[in-house]
Formats: structure tokens, C-alpha cells, sequence
């Protein structure tokens, strides 16, 4: 039997299959012991998308130039995902050490 995944941004725990968090986006690891530069990470907010498909989008843009990056958002996720009033916006979030260059790019999308 494989072991669990987690989240080193949320820190919740996946079935083995899964490779990418459900909630913010980032890529899983085996273990959170061993997360010792994720503790210190400092997340900034590079990009407010209105939509968790716009979120995608910028992120694979970020992650085409190397630059990590998760999401936060106040929604829950939905099957049938919409905006109210701001409620459904997505931030787009990179360690702080990449923001400015990751603000160039998605001023280019």
C-alpha cells in the first residue's frame, strides 16, 4: 500500500494518487518533516483571478518560467464555480523572492 501525500502549504493529507493539492494548487510531498524551507516560505499575492480557471492559466504561465505558485481563495470549491461579489476570486500567490518577476509575466497574459 503507497503512503498518504501532503500539502506543504496547507499541510492536509492525500490518497496516493493525487499529486496536486485540491485547495491551493501546489505539488504534494511524502512527508512534512522534511519541509523545512516550506515553514519559512513568505507568499505574496501576484495576481487576483476571477475564476479558478483563470488561476490555472497564470499558474501554468508561472510555472513555465520555473516560478511556483498556490491559490487562495474565501470560496469552497464547487462543481459549478461563480463569482459573487468577489466571493469566487482566486489570488494567485508565489514566494516573495519571485513576485516581481512574476508580476512582469502576468502583466503579459
Amino acid at each position: 500500500m503507497e503512503a498518504e501525500k501532503f500539502c506543504p502549504v496547507c499541510r492536509y493529507e492525500y490518497r496516493p494518487e493525487i499529486e496536486i493539492c485540491l485547495d491551493c494548487g501546489a505539488k504534494l510531498v511524502d512527508e512534512l518533516e522534511n519541509l523545512s524551507e516550506f515553514k519559512e516560505l513568505d507568499l505574496v499575492s501576484v495576481y487576483t483571478a476571477n475564476s479558478e480557471t483563470e488561476a490555472n492559466i497564470i499558474k501554468s504561465v508561472l510555472e513555465g518560467d520555473g516560478i511556483e505558485s498556490v491559490f487562495s481563495s474565501n470560496a469552497a470549491r464547487s462543481v459549478h464555480p461563480f463569482t459573487i461579489n468577489g466571493l469566487g476570486k482566486v489570488k494567485v500567490m508565489v514566494n516573495k523572492k519571485d513576485a516581481e518577476r512574476a508580476k512582469e509575466l502576468v502583466k503579459n497574459v
